[in-house]
């Protein structure tokens, strides 16, 4: 008797041979510094990442500027700390990079005064095809913890701007963003919450199909998911989340956990985004001036990991011995045809074989999956 999966919804297994590591960054491979040119960048071994240029100031509705100097490595636990700071008195001292509008600019402004840290993968700076530094599908995980003041923001994501003239559309996949949300504490919502804001994040999808809308805010095309609990999970302790990116789905885990999937096809993002971590303010939770805090704290990622698919989606495969199977490249393929007449195609004690096709399996020859063996057939959608 076999036993076919044909559809696998869990954290992605390593032991399927379809993936490719694209980046695996513990932040502990050698020296780290920062570069000194127009952009700041922070190189560690085989991987780069970009600071935001210093006086990058945050869109409307958020209050922090982000400063390439509060993305930190700790040499101790090999973690890189974002860290979030409120700071009026040295607004105008030349150690911060802001834009000359904000000298004159009311020192009464909260916003002003809070300094972050943001990360954004860059691979080798010195490509010069942008869409080098992008991903197109793939699966994409961080373990960090988050910090649980009023008013904090921070998020894992992918995104891509729009391009005049070229194509119009914003796309945006939120791995998870998490507001330690002021409505939960300040303004006294009517009905009062049910959930504990410090355990709770989202996810979301944010795709415009219609060809003449830029906004990325415009509901039209956004795709926002309900508010995820996790009754006993303290996100300020270590977790996982993590997505997966196909052509016609997304799927989000949190600890290995699947906690939503997203399968219009029509508004999943399609274009390569580039990958980001940052610890924003989050200044529209809570309508009017609002104070939200006032001190510093710390996102702290241990490590960030990256795999996608190998696409060999025109090529019909034929195993016709074992030595095809044992030799098997590995790929999403349009079909696979097992067809041995002359002996059986043996999946051996411990081994896994996981077959991604977009059109067929056909078996018309003996296979046998001995005792202690898996085999699981995925059935999805090519680029």
């Amino acid at each position: 008797m076999m036993l076919l999966s044909f559809n696998m919804m869990a954290q992605i297994d390593l032991n399927d041979r379809n993936w490719d590591t694209v980046l695996i960054e513990n932040f502990d491979e050698g020296a780290s510094y920062w570069e000194w040119d127009t952009f700041r960048f922070l190189n560690l071994g085989d991987y780069s990442w970009k600071a935001y240029i210093g006086g990058t100031i945050a869109p409307s509705g958020e209050h922090e500027v982000y400063q390439f100097g509060n993305s930190q490595i700790n040499t101790i636990d090999n973690t890189m700390n974002l860290v979030a700071y409120y700071d009026s008195a040295t607004i105008h001292q030349n150690n911060y990079y802001l834009p000359n509008w904000m000298t004159d600019y009311p020192t009464n402004k909260d916003s002003l005064f809070y300094f972050s840290g943001a990360l954004e993968y860059y691979k080798q700076h010195y490509v010069q095809n942008e869409d080098e530094r992008k991903f197109l599908y793939g699966y994409f995980e961080i373990r960090c913890r988050l910090p649980q003041h009023p008013g904090t923001f921070p998020a894992f994501w992918l995104h891509d701007q729009t391009k005049e003239g070229v194509d119009p559309h914003y796309e945006e996949i939120d791995i998870f963003e998490h507001t330690r949300n002021l409505l939960y504490t300040y303004c006294n919502p009517t009905p009062p919450p049910t959930e504990d804001s410090s355990r709770v994040f989202t996810t979301g999808i944010y795709y415009n199909n219609t060809g003449n809308k830029a906004n990325h805010e415009d509901e039209s095309f956004a795709r926002n998911f309900p508010v995820i609990s996790r009754a006993t999970a303290d996100l300020s302790n270590w977790h996982i989340f993590s997505c997966e990116w196909q052509p016609g789905s997304v799927t989000w885990f949190f600890d290995g956990e699947v906690v939503n999937q997203s399968c219009p096809t029509d508004s999943i993002p399609h274009r390569p985004m580039r990958l980001k971590v940052n610890y924003a303010i989050d200044g529209y939770a809570c309508p009017g001036n609002m104070p939200i805090w006032f001190g510093s704290d710390t996102m702290a990622i241990d490590h960030i990991k990256v795999y996608q698919l190998k696409w060999d989606c025109g090529t019909d495969e034929e195993i016709t011995c074992q030595n095809e199977l044992d030799d098997f490249k590995y790929s999403v393929k349009k079909s696979i045809n097992i067809s041995s007449t002359t002996e059986e195609v043996v999946i051996e004690n411990n081994d896994k074989v996981t077959f991604r096709i977009t059109d067929e399996l056909e078996i018309t020859g003996p296979i046998k999956i001995e005792n202690g063996a898996e085999f699981t057939v995925i059935m999805q959608n090519c680029p």
